[in-house]
């Protein structure tokens, strides 16, 4: 019986995985967590309608009112995240969103017709040809 000439894993190859995992690991971190810190906003509608827009940067808390006065939603801005803090809706999903960091993200309260959208400052949106 004969020996095989070269192992399946080497030391060179651990290496290697480690480094593109190094590598990956960086690009995720950057760009997620740096994408609207600096110059994003915060456009909050409410029917289709743009309720507020307001920096990423801000300290600010926008409640949602109907017409009658009737607070819907809270959205707090606070950090460079955005969250929903308040919604009388009966599921409560949006509140388990979590926060809004930038790029491109969105937290939607289908009952109350709400929409906090995050969008990071000079990012592109879609290409076309």
């Amino acid at each position: 019986m004969k020996q095989a000439k070269y192992r399946t894993f080497r030391a060179a190859d651990a290496v290697l995985i480690a480094g593109l995992l190094v590598f990956a690991g960086a690009f995720w971190f950057f760009s997620g967590n740096f994408a609207g810190a600096a110059g994003g906003t915060v456009t909050v509608r409410r029917g289709g309608a743009v309720y507020a827009t307001l920096p990423l940067g801000a300290e600010a808390t926008v409640d949602v009112t109907l017409p009658d006065g009737t607070v819907t939603n809270t959205v707090r801005i606070s950090g460079g995240e955005a969250y929903m803090e308040y919604a009388n809706c009966p599921d409560g999903l949006c509140l388990r969103h979590g926060a809004l960091r930038g790029g491109r993200d969105i937290i939607v309260c289908l009952p109350n017709s709400v929409t906090v959208e995050a969008s990071a400052a000079g990012g592109i949106d879609a290409v076309s040809k």
